[in-house]
């Protein structure tokens, strides 16, 4: 998840790359990447596993262990097409996109997801800072954010 920043040994702004969703898609498929794209398809039922002990890694319950859960939640949403709804770099679908509705449950059903993967003392730290946390991107912006302070957890 962590990309290093190359763009200052970049004299040409436009030789950015950091954006480019996949290096196979061509170059129409990029102008209209979002996050939206290549979701599965509407109404389509995705059942995410859940993470824990000797399965998929392990629920959220310490700040320090944000980079090893980021992985394995990336791992994991990557399988089934849903890594992008957690990439705020991603530009989100216009309002009037024929995908923004598919998007916005998704995005809501992945924020449900992340949040069970997290132990309750957990969410409820993050939520204490104030933010709004409803779709996927917003929660793990904030859970990054929040993990980048300093912890009361033990």
């Amino acid at each position: 998840m962590n990309h290093p920043d190359i763009t200052k040994y970049q004299a040409d702004p436009e030789a950015d790359w950091r954006m480019l969703p996949d290096p196979v898609l061509t170059a129409a498929h990029a102008m209209h990447y979002d996050q939206a794209t290549d979701l599965p398809e509407m109404g389509k039922m995705v059942v995410l596993p859940n993470l824990g002990p000797g399965l998929f890694g392990f629920k959220l319950s310490h700040w320090l262990e944000i980079d090893q859960w980021l992985v394995n939640v990336n791992n994991i949403l990557t399988t089934y097409h849903l890594n992008r709804l957690i990439d705020v770099r991603i530009p989100r679908p216009k309002r009037n996109s024929p995908n923004a509705e598919n998007w916005l449950n998704l995005s809501m059903q992945v924020a449900g997801w992340l949040v069970s993967n997290m132990t309750t003392e957990m969410y409820q730290w993050i939520e204490s800072r104030g933010y709004r946390i409803a779709l996927a991107d917003e929660l793990i912006y904030v859970t990054i954010l929040a993990c980048q302070t300093f912890s009361p957890l033990k």
